[in-house]
């Protein structure tokens, strides 16, 4: 009852009424108004805020067996009233209940992000029905299997994949890429993103509670709603600080009385102690600065589950990184095509190998059409497709030639020989963390197409970020050394860990911890999700598809754009800084005002202030965190080349 009434008081046009009311309430004070000071209109904000504080104080210590803040406020209200300072118990109500309304405006502010994330929420959708005619229907209506029409410019209402149709999807509240992701037939489209400039139809595939952008709210609220560790410590601390006011407030009463103070005076003192001494700038220095860091995050696509896992982060000394789908994109590409005959070009190589592999499913074969297709080669005309499993495939040229494709063991099988200078350059490619397929025809061999995982571009200057936040980054993956120490050496990793299976990440990360040290585990798939769950802190990338990185994580980081990575550090580092400044800002403003209201240097009014002063810098500052920008700490200057033989597709004649 009393918490409805407060609330109904707190609303802006009571608050301004209130401050009518006070006004008036200090023109008759000061001018010594007879009828405004027989009538003070001051009786009305006591009535509207100072009766909840009390009886709402009362009634938690009576039924909760708790001494909160608002008793505190409501003993030193009747106190003021008791001494006849009627104004006085009204200008400490008014500033009690706008320091409460600014409080509510502050954190109101600091949960943007998730506002923006709610304004996203799809509510409606265009369905197809059996007749092919659209019907506007309800999110809530819409079902698994459902053919959708969604227009450009609109919501796209549930997740999905699209029939028919060509646009651009703006993913930014999604997944944080500031570029439209273009979509065609069997592209995966997310509810609460927002259509381009085309038309496209879609079978919804997740709906409701499913849905990326409702699992996003629900970890966005949970993440608000869990308490870091230093809050519950904070919340331990609040429950002894109220009985502590008391007893401060009864031992300035004593010594005011023992030093031969006036007995008005002496209650004055020991009311403003009560005043000024209330915990709560302290109770909301954490829970202030973690709502922010939480907003400030998702504006950024960064997802953050917990409280807990933000202060955690915030300590963090050890990253650990998967590398492929982390580090690399964990897509194959063609990065060398090397003729072997001086006869052949690379073009005329590729053309061969991608006439080999045409017909292939394997995910060498679709890397070398795709590079085939980008070049614009001409593929001769073949027949007789056959493939071994594992090995390789040949087909038959028009001219009767049969053209291989595939490793050397299968070549070797089939009579083809291996040079040792060809032996040569394969150990060059292994070593620099490369896939060889050899091509061959009529029993020759012709060239040598290379392949590798593409390191993510951002990656050099994210290490170097890391490392300047002071984060010591280290590669666990179970390719094989030679691949590893290559790709760690390209995005300057040192500490490199290879052929690892799941478990080995696992027992990594606890022989860490055993030894002291904070590690966060950065990965994004299903053979990561043990050693996420192991971590301090577990950081999923590519959250919007892996459902099982999502559960064992901490944090997640959807899409591809890594330098989101040390923004999470520095993030996290600075909302830690953010709190123990907020719990120093508290602590010092209690202690200092007991000692003024001790020799009378403080007025219950001037207490108020103080008191609403320390709650109001607190959520200011934690504002602060929300509203300025957290820079990534990527320079251009250490990107440098894009990761070398990685990440050029090159063609060397």
């Amino acid at each position: 009852m009393w918490d409805r009434w407060w609330e109904w008081a707190l609303r802006p046009r009571m608050m301004v009424l209130m401050t009518v009311l006070l006004l008036v309430s200090a023109y008759g004070h000061f001018t010594s108004n007879a009828f405004l000071q027989m009538y003070d209109p001051g009786w009305g904000v006591l009535l509207l805020t100072g009766i909840p504080l009390l009886f709402g104080g009362i009634e938690y210590l009576v039924k909760d067996k708790e001494l909160t803040s608002w008793l505190l406020v409501g003993i030193a209200l009747v106190a003021c009233v008791a001494l006849g300072e009627v104004f006085a118990a009204t200008e400490v109500a008014w500033i009690m209940a706008f320091g409460e309304w600014l409080e509510g405006r502050t954190v109101q502010r600091a949960r943007r992000g998730l506002e923006q994330i709610l304004a996203q929420t799809p509510a409606q959708g265009r369905r197809i029905n059996d007749a092919g005619e659209t019907e506007m229907v309800t999110a809530e209506e819409i079902r698994v299997g459902d053919r959708l029409s969604v227009h450009p410019g609109e919501t796209i209402p549930a997740d999905g994949v699209v029939l028919t149709g060509a646009t651009a999807v703006d993913e930014a509240m999604l997944t944080g890429e500031s570029l439209p992701v273009d979509k065609r037939d069997g592209s995966e489209v997310f509810g609460g993103t927002v259509n381009g400039f085309g038309a496209i139809e879609m079978r919804a595939t997740k709906v409701g509670a499913d849905a990326s952008m409702q699992r996003l709210v629900r970890l966005v609220r949970e993440a608000e709603n869990e308490q870091a560790p230093v809050q519950r410590t904070v919340d331990r601390w609040v429950r002894y600080l109220v009985p502590t006011a008391i007893a401060l407030s009864l031992i300035v009463f004593a010594l005011n009385f023992w030093w031969g103070t006036p007995l008005t005076e002496t209650i004055y003192r020991t009311v403003t102690v009560l005043i000024v001494f209330c915990p709560c700038a302290l109770a909301l220095s954490t829970p202030t600065a973690i709502v922010a860091a939480i907003g400030q995050a998702t504006k950024a696509g960064v997802i953050i589950k917990s409280g807990a896992a933000l202060e955690v982060m915030g300590r963090i000394d050890t990253l650990a990184l998967d590398k492929t789908g982390t580090i690399t994109t964990g897509e194959l590409a063609v990065t060398d095509v090397l003729p072997l005959q001086d006869d052949v070009s690379a073009q005329e190589v590729l053309a061969l190998a991608a006439a080999a592999e045409e017909q292939s499913e394997h995910p060498l074969g679709k890397a070398i059409l795709h590079k085939a297709q980008a070049v614009g080669v001409t593929l001769p005309e073949h027949t007789d497709f056959v493939m071994t499993g594992g090995r390789g495939v040949r087909v038959r040229l028009t001219d009767g030639s049969v053209l291989y494709a595939g490793s050397e063991h299968y070549l070797a099988q089939e009579g083809i020989d291996i040079a040792p200078t060809v032996e040569a350059t394969l150990n060059e490619l292994r070593s620099n963390g490369k896939i060889a397929v050899l091509v061959a025809q009529a029993d020759q061999l012709i060239g040598v197409v290379a392949f590798a995982d593409t390191v993510r571009a951002q990656m050099p200057a994210v290490t170097a970020a890391l490392q300047r936040a002071r984060l010591t980054p280290v590669m666990l993956t179970g390719d094989n050394t030679q691949t590893a120490q290559f790709v760690g050496a390209t995005v300057g990793i040192d500490e490199v860990h290879a052929r690892l299976l799941p478990e080995d990440k696992v027992e990594y990360i606890a022989a860490q911890q055993k030894a002291g040290r904070r590690v966060a585990m950065v990965g994004d798939g299903v053979n990561d999700a043990a050693a996420l769950k192991r971590a301090d802190v577990g950081i999923a990338i590519g959250g919007t598809a892996g459902d099982m990185a999502i559960e064992a994580a901490d944090i997640i980081l959807p899409g591809s754009d890594m330098t989101r990575l040390p923004y999470l550090a520095r993030l996290s580092q600075k909302t830690l800084r953010t709190i123990h400044i907020n719990l120093a800002i508290a602590l010092s403003l209690n202690i200092l005002g007991v000692i003024l209201s001790l020799f009378g240097w403080l007025t219950p009014v001037t207490g108020a202030i103080v008191h609403n002063a320390g709650s109001i810098i607190v959520s200011l500052h934690a504002i602060w965190l929300y509203e300025t920008k957290i820079l990534t700490g990527v320079r251009e200057a250490d990107a440098g080349p894009t990761c070398g033989a990685l990440s050029r597709d090159i063609i060397r004649g």
